[in-house]
């Protein structure tokens, strides 16, 4: 049985922008203290995508 240790909200910001996540979110799998939260957040993200950044095209004549 591996016993794992919780991550900073810095390692999971981290590893958000690592993986290019919409948003990092908390929760308790013990108390499911913030777990509506983060399926709220998923399917938000799901259905309401921020718009991409346009990358500028270089056109030469």
């Amino acid at each position: 049985e591996k016993k794992l240790a919780p991550i900073s909200i810095l390692q999971g910001e981290a590893m958000r922008k690592e993986i290019g996540a919409v948003n990092y979110l908390e929760c308790s799998a013990l108390t499911q203290k913030g777990l509506k939260t983060v399926f709220d957040e998923a399917i938000r993200a799901h259905l309401c995508p921020k718009p991409k950044e346009k990358k500028k095209k270089c056109i030469l004549f």
